[in-house]
C-alpha cells in the first residue's frame, strides 16, 4: 500500500450533514448506501485534515474519523472524534511501536489485536490494509 488517508464523517442528519460537507469541501462527497458515512476526503490532500476533526465533529455534533499511511516514514494513524472530544488517536511506527496510544480503547481493537494497545509495544504480525479493512468493515465505510 502507498501512501494513503481518508477521512470520515458520520452523518446524523443525513442529508443536511452531506449539504453542509459539501459547502466545506466542493464537489461530491462520497456515502454508504445507508447514508451513515460520508467519505469527505481521500489520497494526498486527506493529511492535512486531522487538524480539522474537532472542529467537524463539534460544528456536526458527530464522529469524525481519520486513517493515514506514510510508508516513507513507516507511520500509521488513527484518530476518531466524537462531538469535539477524541476517543481514540492511534499512531504506530516500525521502528517504535506504538507512538501515541490515547483516549478509550474501541470495541474493534479487541477483534483485531490480541491483546490490549500499549506505548511502545510492537504488535504481532499486522498490516495497515488488515487495520484499514477492520475499521471499514466496523463503521461501515463507503
Amino acid at each position: 500500500m502507498s501512501g494513503f488517508s481518508v477521512v470520515y464523517v458520520r452523518l446524523n442528519n443525513g442529508e443536511q450533514d452531506l449539504v453542509w460537507l459539501q459547502k466545506e469541501f466542493g464537489g461530491e462527497i462520497p456515502t454508504d448506501t445507508d447514508y451513515k458515512y460520508a467519505r469527505v476526503a481521500k489520497g494526498k490532500e486527506a493529511h492535512v485534515i486531522p487538524t480539522n476533526l474537532k472542529r467537524l465533529s463539534t460544528e456536526l455534533k458527530t464522529d469524525a474519523l481519520y486513517f493515514g499511511l506514510e510508508p516513507d516514514k513507516e507511520q500509521l494513524f488513527y484518530e476518531h472524534w466524537k462531538d469535539g472530544h477524541v476517543v481514540r488517536v492511534l499512531t504506530y511506527n516500525v521502528s517504535v511501536g506504538w507512538e501515541k496510544v490515547e483516549g478509550t480503547p474501541e470495541t474493534w481493537e479487541a477483534d483485531f489485536f490480541s491483546e490490549p494497545l500499549k506505548k511502545g509495544s510492537q504488535p504481532p504480525d499486522f498490516s495497515a490494509e488488515d487495520f484499514f479493512y477492520q475499521l471499514k468493515v466496523y463503521f461501515s465505510f463507503p
